[in-house]
């Protein structure tokens, strides 16, 4: 082998070394740029499951306060009602003993009003016997003392009927006042009753 042939040989030795180096700086090159690409796979990896347990996490107290406002909600719900329910009770309670005092009051006038007009009966009655007895008395004296008693006793009876007709006005206008009473006590009551009192859906 001459020196041409053996400086060929040493150039295309140099040469594959050099295409050896290149070869291995690249695959070292490829194998640096992998590795980063790994690392910054796994930090995104890492990143996403983080914001994954932080969505998750704050999925769960989300949940937790709408669960926890729902019974709030709930309970308000519950109280509401039931304040409502006790507030119509008593009302109810209230009605009742409004009616019960009024039908007491009117009870009480119409007593005292039958016990004022059978003792004026009685007194009345007492006086014409009174005066029947004394006419009986008279006519045995003289026929002017019996016209007299008479006039008398024809007087007495109309001052009875004016007085029976007096009683019964008066009875008819303690009816109307009695009646007038209760029909504004109920039209105050439905009146208290559409304030007071929820209001049914239609």
């Amino acid at each position: 082998m001459n020196d041409e042939e053996k400086h060929f040989l040493k150039q295309i030795q140099k040469q594959n070394e050099d295409a050896h180096v290149e070869t291995r700086r690249q695959i070292q090159a490829t194998a640096a740029e992998l590795e980063r690409t790994q690392k910054q796979n796994q930090e995104a990896h890492a990143e996403t499951r983080r914001q994954i347990q932080a969505t998750t996490a704050e999925l769960e107290r989300t949940q937790k306060q709408n669960q926890e406002a729902h019974a709030e909600t709930r309970r308000q719900i519950q109280a509401t009602t039931a304040e409502l329910e006790r507030t119509q009770k008593q009302n109810q309670e209230a009605h009742a003993e409004t009616r019960r005092q009024f039908a007491e009051f009117a009870q009480g006038i119409q007593q005292h009003f039958d016990a004022r007009t059978e003792s004026i009966e009685q007194r009345f009655d007492k006086v014409s016997r009174d005066m029947r007895r004394h006419f009986d008395v008279v006519t045995e004296a003289t026929r002017g003392e019996i016209q007299l008693l008479a006039e008398s006793l024809a007087h007495v009876d109309q001052k009875v009927d004016a007085n029976n007709a007096k009683i019964d006005r008066l009875r008819d206008d303690t009816d109307a006042m009695i009646k007038l009473a209760f029909g504004n006590l109920d039209r105050r009551l439905r009146v208290v009753e559409d304030i007071v009192l929820p209001q049914k859906p239609s």
